[in-house]
């Protein structure tokens, strides 16, 4: 938030848990097995953010129906098997990037079948069809997703 121009000051959560954000900024929060990490804006430029942040390992091959949709299979058998990416992995946090922005702009809670992905693996994005648009960055033992809602 320093970086915005804001002063320092404490980040308390909300009823629900939620971080409750200073006036004017939109934030998002992660942290998995000893990384964690904070994307902020202004709300004059982002209406809401998703961060998530993920194990750069396989998922769970039993775990894939109950994240990916029918089409989102065949288009991970399409991806580039030889990236550094998982793409199930990357579907599943994508879709948390998704689902902590949507609650964020909307308290709407929103399942993982009920979006669907399309992966641009050379670009590095990622649209879905909650005209929701996104990001992703492999980083060593990480996977980094972010999601955005245009102001």
């Amino acid at each position: 938030m320093r970086t915005l121009g804001l002063p320092d000051a404490p980040l308390p959560a909300r009823e629900d848990g939620q971080p409750a954000w200073p006036d004017g900024v939109v934030g998002s929060i992660t942290h998995r097995d000893g990384c964690c990490g904070a994307v902020v804006a202004l709300r004059s430029q982002i209406a809401a953010l998703g961060f998530d942040v993920e194990r750069a390992s396989p998922l769970d091959r039993d775990l894939i129906p109950a994240v990916c949709t029918e089409r989102e299979i065949e288009q991970i058998a399409a991806l580039p098997q030889d990236a550094e990416v998982d793409w199930p992995r990357l579907f599943f946090s994508a879709k948390e990037s998704l689902f902590k922005c949507m609650y964020a702009s909307e308290g709407a809670a929103v399942g993982r079948l009920d979006m669907e992905l399309t992966v641009d693996p050379h670009r590095q994005r990622y649209h879905s069809t909650l005209g929701l648009q996104g990001r992703f960055l492999p980083a060593g033992h990480y996977l980094f997703t972010a999601a955005s809602l245009p102001a």
